[in-house]
């Protein structure tokens, strides 16, 4: 099996793709959050993504979004020529800014606005593509044509994390309409979506044997053993993850420089980390006071020493 860590923006960046890694195998290649293409080119905090250097190691894909044919050809060009093998195309990204600008889940609303943009983006690539999609915009019965749509494109692979834009991520994903993708597509399928145990993730391949590719979002943020325990491996122990999160932390200090700005950054980890201890939202309520990096540190510690690792995180 394929496993794969999912796009979230803000918080697979490239330096928590390093720490990851340093830390926990099993993940075979990393999407970084999607990036604008602007006038042909890559520009601002997207080229710190695509450094090489930052990459070292890992076999990162880049996720674009645009509904620009033109500019979506020319990043992909440019993404070429910096060393990349694959370019995944956004069309899941189910917030407001994003669809106001006819981007990504937008697109799953208006085929034949999809259809056209598909239509320009493969005059002429020079790499493979692969997608990421929803099953619909607020209906899933659209999904059937959707899917019709992609097969009609020499996509790498299509990977469905099968809920609508309206879901968001709350509900329970729809497994009939991944069974339209399972059964019908053109390409390679892979799956994403509310994988969060080692038993859910063996349920699914027992369901979908033909699977070879797994995304995990979620489930991988709040348990970074996930894959490795799915393989049969080691469960997550205490004190790999106190040294994951230290090392996390020293890491994203040196990087957004600028005192104690990063500890945001840390408490939206810690939203998903919580779901790792028994008593865990309780247990976390001082770490998310902190102010500064000593109130932090204390709460963390006090944490660490009191902390149960549950049995299997949990996800509301």
């Amino acid at each position: 099996m394929v496993y794969s860590y999912a796009p979230l923006e803000g918080i697979t960046t490239w330096w928590y793709r390093q720490v990851f890694a340093r830390h926990f195998g099993g993940i075979d290649r990393f999407y970084t959050f999607f990036l604008t293409p602007r006038y042909g080119a890559v520009m601002g905090r997207d080229l710190r993504e695509l450094e090489i250097e930052h990459n070292a190691g890992l076999a990162v894909i880049p996720q674009m979004m645009t509904n620009n044919s033109e500019l979506a050809r020319a990043f992909v060009t440019e993404i070429g020529e910096k060393g990349y093998r694959e370019v995944n195309l956004n069309l899941g990204c189910p917030m407001q800014t994003v669809v106001g600008k006819q981007r990504a889940s937008w697109f799953l609303g208006h085929p034949e606005e999809l259809d056209s943009f598909l239509s320009g983006l493969f005059e002429d690539v020079k790499l493979p593509i692969s997608i990421k999609t929803r099953i619909g915009f607020d209906d899933a019965s659209i999904f059937p044509k959707l899917m019709g749509i992609f097969n009609r494109y020499p996509l790498s692979e299509l990977i469905v994390h099968p809920r609508l834009r309206s879901d968001f991520y709350k509900g329970s994903v729809d497994m009939k309409a991944f069974d339209i993708a399972y059964s019908c597509s053109a390409c390679p399928v892979a799956y994403n979506g509310d994988l969060f145990t080692p038993d859910s993730i063996a349920s699914f391949r027992d369901r979908y044997p033909k699977v070879e590719h797994i995304m995990l979002g979620r489930g991988l943020i709040c348990n970074p053993a996930l894959a490795r325990e799915a393989e049969g491996g080691e469960r997550l122990r205490l004190d790999e993850f106190v040294h994951f999160h230290s090392d996390m932390q020293d890491t994203m200090r040196e990087v957004m420089k600028g005192g104690d700005i990063y500890l945001d950054r840390m408490k939206e980890f810690w939203w998903y980390w919580c779901r790792l201890f028994e008593d865990g939202e309780r247990l976390v309520k001082d770490v998310k006071k902190a102010r500064k990096s000593a109130d932090y540190n204390r709460a963390v510690d006090r944490l660490f020493a009191n902390a149960r690792l549950r049995e299997r995180p949990y996800f509301l």
